[in-house]
């Protein structure tokens, strides 16, 4: 009773590396200027408003995204909708932490100054009535 085993020479082998695709490269999301995140806020503000402080919808998010572009015709390539709602998603959970922070300090209430560039116009746009549009907020020069 001899038992008959066979080996398998390396060059026969394969091996899971050679089985699985390597993934593409992932690239960075693209960056945002000052000047296209203003641009941002502004468009998103007015839609937002424009519904009645709704949620918006794809078609509203393409309207944002032609209203960043035509604002800021420089920017290459153009922002799409997914990247503007994504975009406006993480400036309000900043503006959100932002505002946690405020109140972590034992400063009266409207005494605390943010350091983050977009924090007035972020204000401005979550306290204001749709009818006070851009009476405070920030421009870039």
């Amino acid at each position: 009773m001899s038992s008959a085993t066979t080996a398998v020479s390396a060059p026969d082998a394969v091996t899971v590396a050679d089985t699985v695709e390597k993934a593409p490269r992932r690239f960075p999301p693209p960056c945002w200027t000052q000047e296209e995140t203003l641009a941002l806020i502004e468009a998103y503000r007015e839609r937002w408003y424009a519904l009645r402080r709704g949620y918006l919808r794809t078609a509203d998010w393409d309207a944002v995204a032609a209203a960043v572009t035509s604002r800021c015709p420089e920017a290459s390539p153009a922002k799409t909708s997914a990247q503007c709602r994504h975009k406006m998603e993480k400036l309000r959970q900043r503006y959100r932490a932002e505002k946690q922070r405020a109140l972590s300090f034992p400063y009266p209430a409207g005494r605390y100054f943010s350091s983050w560039f977009f924090f007035e116009n972020m204000e401005a746009m979550e306290r204001n009535h749709p009818s006070d549009v851009g009476s405070e907020a920030r421009e870039f020069r």
